[in-house]
């Protein structure tokens, strides 16, 4: 599991301090596209969220990604390898 980085939010808040995650878990996680699970993430700061994540899969390539977002602004995005 990789986690990807995703900057579009420092060019809408300056100032933003990047968190680090240090660790992602997920309840109910399934590998069905558009499948709706929890992602719990923890961050190096020691602060700890819970974001609602969806599954997808790029067709091509054969990885899965999960996307997670909560009503704070907080959100992870972590990629799968391919499975065969």
């Amino acid at each position: 599991m990789e986690v990807i980085t995703l900057k579009w939010f420092s060019k809408r808040y300056r100032g933003y301090d990047t968190r680090v995650v240090e660790s992602v878990d997920f309840d109910d996680l399934q590998f069905v596209d558009t499948h709706m699970c929890k992602m719990l993430v923890e961050f190096t700061t020691g602060e700890s969220v819970t974001l609602t994540a969806m599954v997808r899969q790029n067709h091509i390539n054969k990885t899965w990604s999960v996307n997670g977002i909560d009503t704070n602004g907080n959100q992870v995005a972590v990629r799968f390898p391919a499975q065969d």
